[in-house]
């Protein structure tokens, strides 16, 4: 069973989403919904939005969202879910390595279980997690008023 895979980065970590791209597709040729978060300045780097669209060009299936104004973790996982393919969604911050085929037969098998509830963290982190969109829509989506990074690993 084909699933989203759903990457939130920005602007500083060109080199992690490029390695985890790179990794991702060494083991599958799933949909990847890039979403990129703005500066906090309201500025926009050209050169790095340059480099990922040619990273987006590099390999098949990624498609690339960029928000001009920093938006919360929240924001972007909702973005991730509205625009998926699939109902089944794996979200994945950049910053994490996938060195092997076995998070996504995992995953897989989470998706294909009877008792999955429709959200299921990945080593018990919001860094990497699993997530069925008809869920998240019945709950109305993530709360978007969580504007911090990093407590969302909490």
């Amino acid at each position: 069973m084909k699933f989203t895979i759903g990457i939130t980065t920005f602007s500083k970590r060109f080199n992690y989403v490029e390695t985890l791209i790179g990794q991702i597709r060494s083991f599958v040729d799933y949909p990847i919904i890039l979403i990129i978060n703005g500066e906090k300045d309201g500025t926009t780097d050209d050169n790095y939005l340059k480099n990922i669209l040619n990273l987006c060009q590099k390999y098949p299936q990624i498609y690339p969202t960029t928000f001009l104004e920093t938006r919360g973790l929240s924001k972007m996982w909702n973005t991730i879910v509205v625009q998926s393919f699939y109902d089944n969604i794996m979200i994945l911050n950049d910053d994490i390595e996938i060195k092997s085929n076995h998070v996504f037969d995992a995953s897989d098998q989470i998706f294909n279980n009877p008792n999955f509830q429709g959200i299921c963290k990945i080593n018990s982190s919001f860094s990497h997690f699993l997530v069925d969109k008809k869920v998240i829509e019945s709950l109305n989506y993530f709360d978007e008023r969580l504007l911090g990074f990093g407590e969302e690993d909490e």
